[in-house]
């Protein structure tokens, strides 16, 4: 007996069935993690800033090491990277330092911060910002259309002026400079580059606590 075939009009096709599947599991899914995102946010907000802090830095050295270590370098030297060896404190490029009580990009800027806080106490600064302004290039449509300068320093007469540490440059961050430097005459930036920053470091490193080899 030949077989009947099926009225379209009568029986929806098999698709169907299957987007309604997956709209379901969808919303199913959808559900889960907006849950899990709650639960989340809830587990963040009962935490202390100590520990908040603490697991920031804790991310930072898993994200460092992924982004920066080669493969085949010794243990040994990826350990004195991520541990100071003055304070026995891990450390690492970037993330929160409790005695300057912020988190910064790398450790020339937590140390210059460190440098900046001494200053503060020795009565030659009145006192100092980390990336406070962010200057945009509004006529550059392309690339870099910003730049963000690591410090700021007042001085005791009320002027100031912009530091950037900078220990390797990217071919960005040297356009930003140079847009920089061109829009915005008016401004003093100050580069605390490799060798500035070897002639403060043995100056003060035996005079300021916490600093970071």
């Amino acid at each position: 007996m030949p077989k009947t075939a099926k009225n379209p009009a009568l029986d929806p096709p098999e698709c169907c069935c299957l987007t309604h599947y997956v709209l379901e599991k969808s919303k199913k899914v959808t559900k889960k993690a907006t849950k899990l995102q709650a639960d989340r946010k809830k587990w963040w907000a009962s935490l202390s800033t100590e520990e908040k802090h603490n697991l920031q830095a804790a991310a930072a050295i898993f994200v460092s090491a992924a982004k920066w270590e080669k493969p085949g370098v010794a243990a040994k030297t990826r350990a004195r990277k991520f541990w100071n060896t003055r304070s026995g404190r891990r450390v690492t490029s970037g993330g929160f330092r409790s005695d300057i009580g912020i988190s910064v990009r790398s450790r020339w800027e937590a140390n210059i911060a460190r440098y900046l806080n001494y200053l503060k106490k020795q009565k030659k600064i009145s006192r100092w910002m980390y990336e406070p302004r962010r200057f945009q290039f509004d006529d550059i449509k392309r690339g870099t259309r910003s730049y963000l300068p690591d410090f700021c320093v007042t001085f005791l007469d009320g002027t100031y002026e912009w530091w950037e540490v900078k220990g390797y440059w990217t071919s960005k961050a040297k356009t930003a400079v140079k847009r920089f430097r061109a829009r915005y005459p008016e401004e003093t930036l100050i580069i605390l580059d490799g060798p500035k920053y070897k002639e403060i470091t043995k100056e003060f490193k035996d005079k300021i606590p916490e600093w970071e080899e």
